[in-house]
């Protein structure tokens, strides 16, 4: 496109000063009209586009797994996404890399923010370190309309989110530190606990246990008499001792974190712990006791009863067995001895 022109002559100052449509705000004065007009001829010849093409972008694309949270459904899904790398060799070699996160978030926002998950993890030793991040929406108040709660949030945190977080949200991982020319990697299912971790306790308080402390009246006159006494009652949650005598008198100071039940809680003290570990230590033996008292008696009975139940149903049978079967064969000896003596009697007395 052919630049357009302004000249200008001033004949009684001697000045003029030329302006070139295709840089504009640039304005350049001059002395006399024929170096005007010598550098007018200049930015015509500037301005005239070159008959040579530029150079194209040389565009990359490849594949990589990001973690995405619906807005309409309960169960996260890996998708795969297009990063395409643009290498701008006409400005010097640099590259960048372009995701489209209008199609990711389904809606055409104003800006989105990222958060970092977790703890960075090394890759190699030559690599710099990786971390998940969370992108979610920046739905500004020039938006078409609120976007919906995350229905796959409410239900992985099963509502305990301190955060509503609305519309789609995007997990991630890239290098650290994230730059310009952020390098993304790939996202699987068993980085889900950590961006539920995150889900959850996004904006939570840091927990903080409860301090109790007493403080002396002395101490209680001189913060009623300083100069912020009258913002003394913002340091006590309405739990003031007052006993009948001045000596006894104790104030305690109860500091209770957010989120916490308003309940004292009584500091026992040495003695009272001995005391009750000694009273314990005499409860554990008092029942050793009873238990082995009951263990020998129930053994002395069951021995018994096994006692008089072998002789009753065995030894007494047996005995009574083995002497009636005595009984019965001790007299065929005899009867045998006789009826062997007898023919000998008998030859005897013949012989005689």
């Amino acid at each position: 496109m052919f630049a357009r022109i302004l000249l200008a002559r001033n004949l009684y100052a001697g000045t003029s000063f030329a302006l070139c449509a295709t840089v504009p705000a640039i304005v350049i004065w001059h002395t006399r009209y024929s170096w005007s007009k010598q550098d007018s001829q200049r930015h015509i010849h500037e301005c005239v586009p070159s008959s040579q093409p530029s150079r194209q972008q040389a565009v990359d694309v490849r594949k990589v797994d990001f973690l995405l949270f619906p807005v309409d459904a309960t169960i996260p899904r890996v998708v795969h996404v297009d990063c395409r790398m643009h290498h701008k060799d006409a400005f010097g070699g640099e590259e960048y890399l372009g995701v489209d996160w209008h199609k990711l978030f389904g809606a055409c926002i104003s800006g989105f923010a990222a958060h970092p998950v977790g703890t960075a993890n090394p890759v190699s030793q030559s690599a710099p370190p990786s971390r998940l991040f969370l992108a979610f929406g920046d739905y500004g108040p020039f938006d078409s309309a609120p976007q919906p709660a995350n229905l796959c949030a409410q239900h992985l945190t099963r509502g305990q989110s301190r955060v509503p977080w609305a519309g789609n949200l995007i997990g991630y991982r890239s290098y650290e530190p994230s730059a310009s020319s952020t390098q993304f990697l790939d996202v699987s299912m068993e980085d889900l606990p950590q961006f539920v971790a995150f889900l959850k306790t996004y904006r939570s308080p840091l927990p903080r246990s409860p301090i109790i402390r007493s403080i002396n009246p002395s101490e209680l006159l001189a913060m009623l008499s300083g100069p912020t006494g009258h913002n003394c009652a913002a340091y006590f949650d309405g739990d003031v001792d007052f006993s009948s005598t001045a000596a006894e008198f104790v104030v305690r100071e109860r500091i209770v974190p957010p989120k916490y039940p308003s309940t004292s809680r009584r500091v026992a003290q040495p003695e009272e712990e001995l005391g009750a570990q000694s009273e314990m230590l005499k409860n554990v033996i008092r029942e050793e006791v009873r238990a082995a008292i009951w263990e020998t008696g129930i053994t002395i009975v069951a021995a018994f009863l096994g006692a008089y139940g072998l002789w009753r149903f065995v030894l007494s049978p047996s005995i009574s067995f083995f002497v009636a079967v005595l009984l019965f064969f001790l007299p065929a000896p005899f009867t045998l001895i006789k009826l062997f003596l007898w023919p000998l009697t008998l030859f005897k007395f013949g012989l005689m």
